[in-house]
């Protein structure tokens, strides 16, 4: 690998008063706080460290108030220095926060903080609710009518109270949809929220609604389709199997140096500024009067991601004997190799300047050029989308397209962008923020770093950001609409999405709900999805039902490195990312967490139940720890019951990784039941790998999610075969295919909230916690995009197994493990 630096931005952090205006509401009067915080004292109530309404480790009750001093008895309490304090708690159903300053020294069973000076209701509501007032008439599907009177309102919200035994009570149950009356106005409403009991004074109950001026049609029903079983069985795992041995066929051409590099057709053409942009066609047939389909760039990808889907698409079309063109281009301020300004070149700046109104004006650029260039001018289009591209595409198609599309296949998409920036960002509202006029600066969204300010106010202005300016643009679309939903998706809102398709006319639009995560680029699972969505391509544009074509999976491997080799090599100073990965950035305190949040998961604590297992550990072993980081394996031996090695050989190429490793198992006891050394080796080198042999011989190894991203797996694989004697056991993993973090990061974030991760461990509170879990979570999304660029490589199990056995081990088992669904293989084999 290249030395070069690799350029990662600092993300701005985040201040206590920028979250403070994000929830304004708020009980400033200094009589009304002391009111509330001897209530507190009172019922005991349990105030949570954090800024949430998640139950934290560390919590603390009210023992006494006097003047301006209030005593705490905490619980779980951790050491963090910090002289702001952030405490949240629900009274009366309502979640509220507030920030307080600490008096004196934290201890062990207490703490005094200072009377704070607000507390702040804490709201997840899209938009700030003012209070209003007013009748409205709501009419139920039967036609009964019943009045209701406004108490507060937001755009596309009412909270309203409606009288208890006015024969309403059924009506307004959470889901249930009603119509709004209200003056001339009509529009159609969903109830959101419902108090179970009488409001205040009796013989009300409050209701929320969501009120959209749009007709609404049938809600449109999901569909459950796994495009693997709708085909046998045994077809399916045959195709597994050879996607494998494509992959495998093509690693070894290109080893050998037989591989005939394709053809690749790029493409440039201008936005109507005059910016350049560049592009991908693949095709078959006469291009001219084809099929044409459309594919802007996923967030933070590149033209390149998606040749998979394009070939797909093309193998599809030719077995009906159809011409098609597939156009794939990067966008202009994104990454890739359309138009940037100067001052994003360098790596890690590339999006510094982008924006959704750009991608909008991308795609009409990207129609445009079909529609003008001589040798296409397509008979019919149809517009695919990925990720978040789903925001540009439905303002394309409600606001630009004028009938130019066919249809639109979104593919994991977003209904709207405020409520996937919440998932990805552990919470924090950007959009809404903005809206307030709250400072964000750089922030770095699954690795892509952006200037948030520019980027949230561009896409408020224009209309891209909230639920309500979704339905508007889906109240106009009038073509048919699928969209590919991943049931183990996070990063989307699966409610909103049903909510936007169910505006205007829905007719034409489906759900089709497949098994997958948010990642599809390359494997298996991803190429399944990919017919499906060739086949729906067919079926919209040709109006034939037909079954879908896979590609040639050697030639796909040879026209995926054609192109990466079209491209600069990226560049990486290996050990300083490493050191940023596993490590973590340091916070205003000095405290540092990287990959030992991740060593906390569920997740991950099967991934290494599973190796460990795999192991097959004796008392008087000796044990070689491969890509050791900051020692996790040694960790999970010293919470295990089982049996102890007599020395564990921990190596990696961070030095300070083991250094933190040593203080985390020393701190554990663990050096005291078993002999543990750190060796500090560059397993991308042949002096590295052979300083293994160096340490044996061993009579274990473990490999964990290291092979991935050592430019000669093999050569790794041969040296720790080197250190072991016949029979001796190695286990390794590797992230799979298309990995998907999503589901990871969300349930690891609430457990770490609920306690799994402890105050004595790291001493991080609610706030502190999704910080460093978004830090991670960027740091992992950077691996992903090194894995795309060429820089690493994942494998399915089929494909590591093969490594192992091409290196000298007899494999005695293949296993996915590392969340639900998985997304690691794990690998058994003894050495020959």
């Amino acid at each position: 690998m290249s030395s070069s630096a690799h350029l990662v931005l600092p993300s701005a952090r985040l201040a206590g008063r920028d979250i403070a205006e994000l929830h304004p509401h708020a009980v400033t009067d200094d009589e009304r706080v002391r009111e509330m915080l001897h209530r507190l004292e009172r019922e005991q109530v349990w105030l949570h460290r954090g800024m949430n309404r998640m139950i934290l480790p560390e919590r603390a009750r009210i023992r006494s108030l006097a003047g301006d001093r209030v005593e705490l008895e905490t619980e779980n309490f951790a050491r963090t220095g910090r002289t702001q304090i952030y405490f949240s708690f629900v009274l009366d159903g309502q979640p509220y926060f507030f920030a307080a300053d600490r008096i004196g020294h934290e201890d062990r069973g207490g703490l005094a903080i200072a009377v704070p000076k607000a507390i702040h209701h804490f709201e997840r509501r899209d938009h700030d609710r003012v209070r209003s007032h007013g009748e409205i008439a709501l009419v139920a599907a039967e036609g009964h009518r019943f009045a209701a009177s406004v108490l507060d309102e937001s755009p596309g919200g009412l909270g309203v109270a409606v009288r208890v035994g006015d024969g309403a009570d059924h009506l307004v149950s959470v889901g249930a949809r009603l119509e709004v009356l209200r003056g001339d106005e009509r529009g159609v409403g969903v109830v959101r929220s419902a108090s179970s009991a009488p409001t205040e004074g009796g013989g009300w109950r409050r209701v929320g609604l969501t009120v959209t001026p749009f007709p609404r049609s049938t809600p449109v029903v999901p569909e459950r389709v796994d495009p693997a079983a709708e085909r046998s069985v045994a077809a399916s795992a045959w195709r597994t199997v050879r996607v494998a041995a494509g992959a495998a066929r093509g690693a070894v051409a290109e080893r050998v140096g037989l591989a005939r590099a394709p053809r690749v057709e790029v493409v440039d053409f201008a936005s109507a500024d005059g910016e350049r942009l560049r592009g991908i066609v693949d095709g078959w047939g006469d291009p001219r009067g084809a099929t044409a389909v459309v594919i802007p760039p996923a967030w933070g990808r590149t033209k390149e991601t998606l040749l998979p889907l394009a070939r797909t698409i093309v193998a599809t079309f030719r077995k009906l004997r159809e011409p098609v063109v597939v156009l794939r281009y990067d966008g202009i301020r994104k990454r890739g190799e359309s138009h940037n300004d100067p001052e994003c070149a360098a790596p890690g700046r590339e999006q510094l300047h982008f924006t959704f109104s750009q991608g909008v004006r991308d795609l009409e650029a990207a129609f445009d050029f079909l529609e003008r260039d001589e040798r296409f001018r397509p008979k019919r289009s149809v517009l695919v989308s990925f990720s978040a591209a789903s925001i540009e595409s439905r303002q394309f198609l409600a606001q630009r397209a004028r009938g130019r599309a066919a249809a639109w296949i979104c593919v994991v998409g977003t209904a709207d962008l405020q409520s996937m920036m919440r998932r990805i960002a552990g919470g924090v509202d950007y959009l809404r923020g903005a809206q307030r006029g709250v400072r964000f600066g750089l922030q770095e969204v699954l690795g892509v770093v952006v200037d948030m300010d520019r980027a949230a106010r561009d896409a408020i202005d224009t209309e891209l950001w909230s639920l309500e300016n979704a339905r508007a643009d889906f109240a106009r679309i009038d073509v048919p609409i699928v969209w590919l939903r991943g049931l183990h998706d996070a990063w989307m809102d699966r409610s909103r999405i049903e909510d936007v398709l169910s505006v205007g006319d829905a007719r034409e639009r489906r759900i089709l709900d497949v098994p997958t995560g948010h990642q599809l680029k390359s494997s298996a699972e991803a190429l399944e999805t990919f017919q499906l969505v060739a086949s729906e391509i067919a079926r919209t544009a040709l109006g034939r039902i037909v079954t879908p074509a896979l590609p040639d999976l050697a030639d796909l491997a040879a026209r995926g490195r054609a192109e990466r080799r079209r491209l600069p090599r990226p560049a990486l100073d290996a050990e300083a990312f490493w050191r940023a990965y596993l490590l973590g950035s340091p916070d205003e305190d000095g405290r540092a967490v990287g990959i030992e949040l991740m060593n906390e998961t569920s997740s991950y604590r099967e991934l290494m139940e599973a190796q460990t297992r795999g192991l097959d550990l004796r008392a008087g072993q000796r044990v070689l720890d491969v890509g050791a980081g900051t020692g996790a394996f040694p960790r999970a031996l010293a919470r295990s019951a089982g049996a102890l090695p007599a020395e564990i050989v921990e190596v990696d190429l961070v030095a300070e990784a083991l250094e933190r490793a040593r203080e985390r198992i020393e701190a554990l006891g663990l050096h005291e039941r078993t002999r543990v050394r750190y060796v500090r080796a560059d397993l991308a080198t042949p002096e590295g790998a052979a300083a293994l042999a160096a340490e044996g011989p061993f009579d274990a190894a473990l490999a964990s999610l290291v092979i991935s991203y050592v430019d000669d797996p093999a050569a790794l694989l041969r040296a720790i075969g080197a250190a072991l004697p016949p029979g001796g056991r190695l286990v390794a993993s590797s992230l799979r295919r298309d990995a998907d973090i999503s589901q990871i990061f969300q349930s690891g974030i609430a457990e770490l909230e609920a306690g799994v991760l402890a105050g004595e461990t790291f001493g991080l509170g609610s706030a502190e916690v999704r910080d460093a879990a978004r830090s991670f979570l960027n740091a992992g999304a950077r691996l992903v995009d090194l894995e795309e660029l060429g820089a690493f490589r994942f494998y399915d199990g089929e494909e590591l197994a093969s490594l192992l056995a091409e290196a000298g081990f007899e494999v005695e088992s293949t296993s996915a493990a590392f969340g639900t669904p998985p997304q690691a293989w794990v690998v058994v084999g003894r050495r020959r």
